[in-house]
């Protein structure tokens, strides 16, 4: 086998002796970029940070940023994607509460941000410049 064909190979074995194997199938799919089926693979974790990367990039902020608000121990990177929804939907309150969340629980999100193209259009925004500089 190459090594796409054993990354799906071996969950389809598990999943055949009878091991749960959805949501690590649906972790595959992101990789290979069908967004639908690894939503529907990790349906069974509503609050799971990569059933939410699958939705944003399924074009789906809002039902990302959803997915990502129910998580109970959120670290830097659910508050960074949750910018990144906030910045798909075009609302500069969630992005800059979200993106200053995540820059105080890790500072070199600060760097990150300031070049990351999901934030272009907030790029002369003086909130987000505040952040970022």
């Amino acid at each position: 086998f190459g090594q796409d064909r054993l990354a799906l190979h071996l969950p389809e074995s598990a999943q055949q002796a009878g091991q749960n194997t959805s949501y690590n199938m649906g972790i595959l799919s992101i990789v290979s970029g069908d967004y639908a089926t690894a939503i529907s693979n990790m349906s069974s974790k509503n609050c799971a940070y990569n059933l939410a990367l699958a939705q944003l990039l399924n074009k789906d902020p809002k039902k990302a940023l959803s997915t990502l608000d129910c998580i109970q121990d959120k670290d830097a990177n659910t508050y960074y994607l949750m910018a990144i929804a906030g910045a798909r939907m075009n609302d500069n309150n969630i992005l800059i509460t979200n993106l200053k969340k995540a820059i105080q629980m890790d500072s070199s999100l600060r760097k990150q941000a300031e070049n990351d193209r999901e934030f272009i259009k907030f790029f002369e925004n003086d909130d987000f410049k505040g952040l970022v500089k």
